[in-house]
């Protein structure tokens, strides 16, 4: 499903940071209208959203044992296996 996965450790810079997307993009070239970043952090997904990613989708429960979190006005769902769910039905 992923031609490749990169995570901040990678970049050695936090998601947070403006030039952690800068660096991703010369890495591994991007459009931004068309990527769908996901992640479990307001913070992080704010900081893709500033950057111009049009496609947001939060993480509300990263950890089984821990509590549901908040996802404001983004689009959420509990956990991954629901993408991974509809991208099985569809390829």
């Amino acid at each position: 499903f992923f031609d490749h996965i990169v995570t901040a450790h990678d970049l050695g810079l936090p998601k947070e940071d403006p030039a952690f997307w800068d660096k991703l993009q010369a890495l591994e070239p991007f459009d931004r209208e068309r990527t769908l970043f996901v992640d479990d952090s307001p913070s992080v997904l704010a900081s893709a959203r500033g950057y111009g990613i049009r496609w947001l989708l939060a993480i509300l429960k990263p950890d089984s044992k821990g509590p549901l979190r908040e996802a404001g006005e983004i689009p959420a769902i509990h956990d991954f296996s629901e993408v991974m769910a509809g991208l099985s039905s569809v390829c």
